[in-house]
């Protein structure tokens, strides 16, 4: 259902490419200078798609890729992460997706998490695995539980 669905989150921050295992990272601090941050969009074609690979290209290693959220009001939402290299999802330093395996090609929605967020701003935080280049992106986006919960619990996104 449509409706229930939010645009995907478009600004993101991009942090450089770091060694590491997937299963050993912890979220990403956005404060971080170390990280090297640069701001980085999602395209229009495929639509929301946030192509890392036009900043790594064929190089083997982790991203980080950060937001915020603020939700208008508190209330539950289905987080929805489409990847294809590994990727963690981390909401304010939660884990609540952990991928580890690489599944191309990038789909919207591949993995979904059932979150609370309570009024006010929130940090998402995203580590993918480039794999030498074959994990290239993300797609992420909020969908309400319910048609109608959008308007009501409203959410806005920043870097």
């Amino acid at each position: 259902d449509e409706r229930r669905m939010l645009p995907f989150v478009a600004h993101w921050r991009l942090s450089r490419l770091f060694a590491g295992a997937l299963s050993e990272t912890k979220a990403p601090n956005p404060d971080d200078a170390s990280l090297k941050w640069k701001p980085i969009q999602a395209g229009v074609s495929p639509e929301g798609f946030v192509n890392v690979s036009r900043v790594t290209g064929t190089r083997d290693g982790l991203v980080y890729l950060t937001a915020r959220v603020t939700a208008q009001n508190q209330g539950a939402w289905v987080v929805s992460l489409g990847h294809d290299g590994g990727a963690r999802l981390f909401v304010d330093g939660q884990c609540v997706i952990d991928k580890p395996a690489r599944i191309n090609p990038a789909v919207p929605d591949r993995s979904q998490a059932r979150v609370k967020l309570a009024r006010g701003t929130h940090t998402l935080g995203i580590v993918l695995n480039t794999d030498h280049g074959k994990g290239q992106g993300i797609f992420l986006r909020f969908i309400a539980p319910r048609a109608g919960q959008i308007r009501a619990r409203g959410l806005r996104f920043s870097v």
